[in-house]
């Protein structure tokens, strides 16, 4: 069990930092929510289904520690937190990207979750639905409402034309190497 545990914590660090630091906007409380995270999913392990989805399971735990930690610090954190250099994060970024992960972290909540749980870390419409207790419709929503948003604010910029572009543009393969655009 133990080296079943390390394989997944090796497997699943990355992404679920990945995502705790694009939630609080920073490498401190990104490092205590990851860790958090595991700690938490250790000690429910037994909780975890057998035909559940182990990738859910933990970004569920990732994104409730993560909610628990903002009501908890709320008055400490910063309501629109700035890029700031983070050896897994800052060396992928443009100016483009730097631009676009501070519009991304500007949208509402919901928006700004479903943006990043669908298209970052590559859950399915379905599964984000599932991990945050709405319809796959309202998942669909907050898509087009987020991916609306950044397209006239970068239009506004003059960083996208909607002639030449499409939403898949939009998908921000700055912050994982294995996606690109």
């Amino acid at each position: 069990m133990k080296r079943d545990w390390e394989s997944i914590v090796t497997e699943y660090y990355d992404p679920l930092y990945r995502y705790c630091y694009q939630y609080h906007g920073n490498r401190a409380d990104a490092e205590d929510a990851t860790q958090q995270t595991f700690l938490k999913a250790y000690q429910s392990l037994d909780s975890l289904q057998q035909d559940s989805s182990l990738k859910a399971w933990l970004y569920s735990i990732a994104r409730n520690v993560c909610i628990d930690r903002s009501r908890r610090w709320k008055r400490f954190l910063q309501l629109l937190p700035s890029v700031q250099e983070d050896p897994l994060v800052e060396p992928k970024l443009t100016t483009l990207s730097r631009g676009l992960l501070e519009l991304i972290q500007a949208l509402p909540t919901k928006q700004r979750e479903v943006f990043i749980l669908r298209h970052w870390h590559d859950f399915s419409t379905d599964e984000v639905a599932s991990l945050l207790s709405i319809s796959n419709g309202t998942v669909k929503t907050h898509l087009k409402r987020a991916v609306d948003t950044l397209r006239k604010e970068l239009e506004s910029r003059g960083e996208f034309s909607s002639q030449t572009s499409t939403d898949k543009d939009l998908k921000p393969s700055f912050l994982s190497g294995e996606h690109t655009p």
